[in-house]
């Protein structure tokens, strides 16, 4: 005898759920400055977590100095650097292309190291956040250092490619152990969001985890690069989200039916 399945399905986002979280988590419309600011880190929290697949202990206790150019496609750059203007779409998009969060072993659920990639958006919404909240209030000069910098760089085509990596062009050396999210718990600013967004109370900040591994494979990443990214610590683990989206196995079954009606009618 059989034990009973007592499984539940893992929550994955539809695209409009994703969406509309994302809208509520950025907006301030409405709110005060004191409100406003109250709120300012759940919207990139969110993204990391829909980016990046992190678990919430992991977001929480990233640290600027996290934040590293790996230099894989330092070629790219350099070509991207010589063909189009620094201020071009085509060049942020070649020089952000090159970041990842070093998720350090100390603070993972395996107490495995690793590297997880970020996209050119993200780095653009942490570069923002750090200029904001960190830069702009330790100094009065970071401001000015900061526009100097780009203005040498908008005007010299010869760049080593170290020297501007984020953490020597953007973070300073005092802000490399300081948390990004000073915070111990985020789940009240999260279902704020999410309620406000008019969604699921199922639906919970370690959901984008689970949407990011799913919508990792429909994507057509390999299991193994999935099981390194997300820190399983056995490919079992990353094994359940072959399976973890309702919607394809309707999909799916919707051509089995339409082969069968093919066959029968």
């Amino acid at each position: 005898k059989f034990k009973e399945d007592r499984g539940k399905e893992r929550r994955v986002l539809e695209d409009w759920e994703v969406k509309a979280l994302r809208e509520s988590a950025h907006s301030v419309e409405g709110l005060n400055k004191r409100q406003a600011d109250q709120k300012k880190h759940i919207g990139l929290i969110i993204d990391i977590a829909l980016w990046c697949g992190l678990r919430k202990g992991e977001i929480l206790k990233l640290e600027w100095g996290d934040i590293i150019n790996k230099g894989i496609f330092v070629k790219e750059y350099q070509k991207s650097l010589q063909n189009n203007p620094p201020d071009s779409e085509a060049f942020i998009e070649s020089a952000f292309s090159d970041y990842a969060f070093n998720i350090r072993g100390d603070t993972t659920k395996t107490g495995q190291s690793r590297f997880v990639p970020i996209t050119s958006e993200l780095l653009l919404e942490l570069v923002n956040y750090y200029f904001l909240n960190v830069g702009m209030k330790s100094s009065k000069t970071f401001a000015e250092d900061m526009l100097n910098k780009v203005k040498d760089l908008k005007v010299t085509n010869d760049y080593d490619i170290p020297d501007i990596g984020f953490d020597k062009f953007i973070v300073q050396p005092e802000h490399q152990k300081q948390r990004i999210f000073p915070f111990s718990k985020v789940d009240n600013a999260f279902n704020t969001a999410r309620d406000k967004a008019g969604l699921a109370k199922d639906i919970t900040l370690h959901s984008l985890r689970h949407d990011f591994c799913s919508k990792s494979l429909e994507a057509g990443m390999p299991l193994h690069d999935l099981k390194d990214l997300a820190g399983h610590a056995s490919i079992t683990t990353t094994e359940i989200y072959l399976h973890s989206n309702p919607k394809n196995k309707f999909e799916q079954y919707q051509k089995f039916a339409s082969l069968r009606r093919g066959q029968i009618l």
